[in-house]
């Protein structure tokens, strides 16, 4: 997969070969929070001191070269069978079933995946230090800009009041779905649901996922 050139986007987008065809016609963006870096060992990247304000990340801070391709790694372990929890369970839910390795490869080169939050965290389940507000906020434009989704679905909803706050955007709950909430970025119907690694994503999302792909509701 060749880099796209962004301005703002430091986190490289998982766009599949086929995003253009999409799941039945729908292109899909999966949105996701954010990611932390590790060393070989295990060890958390430290963060070199940043030259003007200590207290705000710069563009290198937790940053080197396996940081900005780590999305594109994560879909790559999926196809090795190594995917976490989070995209396993997604993809289930999303199609209503387990998926073979040979389906799964089909699944994420029809869908695009990026990571909201364009800074480094310092680990999973953490204080979350969205850094530049925005520059986050940019960076999606951009990606927006660029795949021209016709569906947004967020995982999780630990950062979406960031996304409601730096979008200024009303959040809506699911008329037939509680746990569900919506809003609309840009004119493109999102859907918020329960992050897949949650013991809250069961299989009460599948209907409300393949209807929102379907219809945007």
């Amino acid at each position: 997969m060749e880099q796209k050139y962004y301005k703002h986007v430091r986190f490289y987008p998982w766009i599949g070969t086929h995003y253009e065809d999409g799941l039945n016609g729908v292109k899909v963006l999966i949105l996701g929070e954010s990611h932390y870096c590790e060393n070989k060992d295990g060890q958390q990247k430290r963060r070199h001191s940043c030259p003007k304000d200590s207290l705000r990340y710069c563009d290198l801070c937790y940053m080197d070269d396996e940081c900005h391709k780590k999305t594109w790694d994560s879909i790559h372990d999926i196809f090795e069978g190594v995917a976490t929890r989070a995209y396993r369970i997604f993809q289930r839910r999303a199609i209503g079933r387990a998926l073979s390795k040979d389906e799964q490869f089909t699944f994420w080169h029809k869908v695009a995946f990026y990571e909201y939050v364009q800074y480094s965290q310092t680990g999973p389940r953490r204080p979350l230090n969205q850094g530049d507000s925005s520059v986050n906020h940019k960076a999606l434009l951009e990606i927006i800009d660029d795949l021209k989704p016709d569906r947004i679905i967020i995982w999780g909803k630990r950062f979406y009041p960031i996304l409601k706050n730096d979008f200024k955007v009303k959040v809506q709950s699911h008329p037939e779905f509680a746990r569900a909430l919506m809003m609309t970025i840009h004119s493109i119907p999102v859907l918020i649901i329960d992050h897949p690694s949650s013991s809250y994503c069961t299989w009460s999302w599948t209907p409300v996922i393949q209807s929102f792909i379907e219809t945007g509701k």
